[in-house]
């Protein structure tokens, strides 16, 4: 209760400031009277009936009503009318309107329809409490700070109207609030959550906050037009698609150029090492290894740029295969060299270092030229 005071104590210097700074949350919100010299000694409350006009607007929902008190609601939120009720319930209502107010500046509105029904609730209990002469306990207000407290601030507002509002929290995540769920189709919020998920488990940095900005786009075009789901969240699913692909084509491309350079490096030691004139063999050997393996890798890269990630995938798995790629590129550049030696084919490279080099990297290139160069002789065989 100490800190509830301290608060009020912050917040107020004077009767005359507080009762000015209560006035300015009205204006500023346009959801309530703040009092009855709005307005509210002109008319019977317990007459008041749904679809009347009540300073100028019709009630949708009668919330509370009584003889000296009037809680509704209207197409722009929650209002309320008091009269002949005690300074202490004043007083207490101004407390409550104060932390509407520093409500309101930390959720930028965004979590207005939560503290409308905290509004009403504590409205009824200290206007049942006037009307009973019952004193109101200390711990009024302690649900609501507690909420205030512990809500992560709100950062952006998409979208501010009277049936939603959708928002950007300070954990950088998109958020939503409804005057009615059933108001809404299940399909857009279900959607909405599902690529959600997926965008804050698969993306991050700078991506994720492009990301927020069309999966909102998406949320609110969805909320307005219910019948179109797929189409309202189709840039936001693409951009998913886009960036996923694109993060793990890069992952996969310094992978194989990591792979290939270490390969050609140890190869390149083996032959200043081991390699002389005399050893044609082992210079056919390296030929081919090498020459397979770069034709394997020019093929991994050039379709790097096709690959189409799904969410959850390991990307692990996507370079373990093209890692296994350029191990088949090694086989079929030097089954290639040998097969030219043996006749097969390709008989007028047999001699030429540099040819057998080039036949390597095709044969490692192409994934249908060595295995159907075996299937063949399978088949004569």
């Amino acid at each position: 209760m100490s800190s509830l005071v301290l608060r009020f104590k912050e917040y107020f210097s004077n009767w005359r400031g507080f009762h000015t700074a209560v006035s300015e949350v009205s204006s500023e919100e346009g959801s309530l009277a703040a009092s009855s010299h709005a307005g509210g000694l002109g008319f019977d409350y317990l007459n008041v009936r749904v679809g009347d006009l009540v300073d100028g607007r019709a009630v949708t929902e009668i919330l509370h009503q009584s003889n000296n008190a009037l809680i509704f609601m209207n197409y722009e939120g929650v209002r309320y009318f008091y009269r002949g009720v005690s300074l202490r319930t004043k007083v207490l209502i101004y407390k409550l309107e104060s932390l509407m107010h520093e409500g309101g500046i930390k959720f930028r509105g965004a979590h207005k329809f939560v503290l409308d029904d905290y509004r009403v609730s504590i409205l009824r209990i200290i206007l049942s409490a006037d009307s009973s002469r019952v004193e109101v306990e200390d711990d009024l207000f302690q649900p609501l700070l507690h909420f205030i407290d512990n809500k992560p601030k709100v950062e952006y507002v998409f979208e501010n109207n009277p049936r939603f509002v959708v928002f950007l929290s300070e954990m950088n995540e998109v958020s939503y609030q409804l005057r009615s769920s059933a108001e809404f189709s299940a399909k857009a919020l279900s959607e909405f959550r599902r690529l959600k998920a997926m965008g804050h488990a698969s993306l991050s940095g700078r991506q994720v906050e492009a990301f927020n900005y069309s999966i909102a786009s998406g949320l609110i075009s969805a909320l307005r037009e219910p019948d179109d789901v797929e189409g309202c969240f189709s840039m936001a699913r693409n951009y998913l698609d886009k960036a996923l692909s694109n993060r793990v084509g890069i992952h996969l491309a310094f992978s194989v150029f990591g792979v290939l350079v270490l390969v050609l490096v140890v190869l390149g030691g083996v032959y200043f090492s081991l390699s002389t004139s005399l050893t044609q063999n082992l210079n056919m050997l390296l030929a081919g290894v090498s020459g397979g393996m770069i034709g394997a890798a020019i093929s991994v890269l050039q379709r790097s740029k096709d690959v189409r990630a799904v969410v959850f995938d390991s990307h692990g798995l996507l370079v373990l295969q093209a890692i296994t790629r350029l191990g088949l590129g090694c086989c079929f550049g030097v089954i290639a060299i040998i097969a030219s030696k043996a006749g097969f084919f390709f008989e007028m490279f047999v001699g030429d270092h540099k040819k057998m080099f080039l036949l390597a990297v095709v044969a490692g290139f192409s994934e249908r030229i060595m295995p159907e160069f075996i299937e063949r002789v399978i088949e004569e065989k």
